[in-house]
Parts: C-alpha cells; sequence; structure tokens
C-alpha cells in the first residue's frame, strides 16, 4: 500500500467520523450540549497545560497554571483588540 492510499484512507476515516460526531450532536439535547461545552472546554485546557509541560520538563504544577493563565489573559487581551 503506497503512502497516497494510506492518506486517502485517514482523510475518509477523518471524513467518517466527523460526520458520525454532527449527527450524534443534532440528536442531543440543549442539556447535553451546554455540558458539552464545559468538557470541551475541560479537554482543551487540558490540552494546553500537557503543551506547556512538554515545552518546559520538569515544572511544577504551579508554574503550569501560572503560564496558563498568562496565555489565557493574553488571548483576551488580543479578542479585545478586534
Amino acid at each position: 500500500m503506497d503512502s497516497d492510499s494510506v492518506m486517502n484512507d485517514i482523510r475518509q476515516l477523518s471524513n467518517t467520523i466527523y460526520w458520525d460526531r454532527v449527527e450524534a450532536a443534532r440528536s442531543e439535547s440543549f442539556e447535553e450540549k451546554f455540558l458539552g461545552g464545559a468538557q470541551l472546554f475541560d479537554y482543551g485546557c487540558r490540552i494546553v497545560c500537557d503543551g506547556i509541560r512538554m515545552q518546559n520538563p520538569g515544572i511544577s504544577d504551579e508554574e503550569v497554571e501560572r503560564v496558563f493563565s498568562e496565555r489565557l489573559e493574553l488571548q483576551q487581551r488580543l479578542e479585545r483588540l478586534r
């Protein structure tokens, strides 16, 4: 199997997963969608914190929180400038 074929298979699988998720979201109640937003935010925060840890090996949890807070503040300032 060549790399183009593998990439095409990956694209097709990704597209199928995406549309399955869209259909599942459409069938959710308002409450499920509302809670899903909070869960998605928490997931995103964990990803950012993991990235901070990867960029700074040995960093303490307190430092991760500080850097994370700085990044959130920077994002808020950038949004206000729009």
